[in-house]
C-alpha cells in the first residue's frame, strides 16, 4: 500500500523535473515508483520514502557514460538524485538557472 502524500510528491517532482529527463512512467508493483529515462539514454527506477529518494534499479550502458549507482544512496530530493546520476540533467538544470538569472538581469536594465 502506498502513502498518498508520497505518491503526490512522486508525481509532482516528476512533473517539475520533466525538463531534464526524456520520459517517465509511474508504476505501483510491488510499490509505487517511477521509471525515468535519462537524457543519456539509460533508465532508472526510483522511489520516494519518508527517508528520501533512491535509485532502486538502473540499466547498464557502455563507455563513456557511467551508469547510475544502485547502492541505495538516499537523496533529499529528486533533483539531487537526478543531478548525481545524470550529467546531462545537471547541465540542463544549470542552463535553466542561468537563463532565469539572465532574464532577471534584463528586467533590471
Amino acid at each position: 500500500m502506498s502513502d498518498p502524500d508520497l505518491s503526490a510528491e512522486l508525481r509532482q517532482a516528476l512533473q517539475e523535473q520533466s525538463f531534464g529527463i526524456q520520459t517517465y512512467e509511474l508504476t505501483s508493483d510491488p510499490f509505487e515508483h517511477a521509471i525515468i529515462k535519462l537524457l543519456e539514454g539509460p533508465s532508472i527506477m526510483v522511489k520516494v520514502t519518508v527517508q528520501g529518494w533512491e535509485v532502486v534499479e538502473a540499466t547498464t550502458v557502455v563507455y563513456p557514460y557511467t551508469a547510475p549507482s544502485t547502492s541505495r544512496q538516499r537523496y533529499e530530493t529528486l533533483d539531487n538524485l537526478l543531478r548525481s546520476n545524470s550529467p546531462e540533467y545537471a547541465a540542463k538544470e544549470s542552463q535553466k538557472l542561468q537563463d532565469k538569472l539572465n532574464a532577471l538581469f534584463e528586467q533590471q536594465r
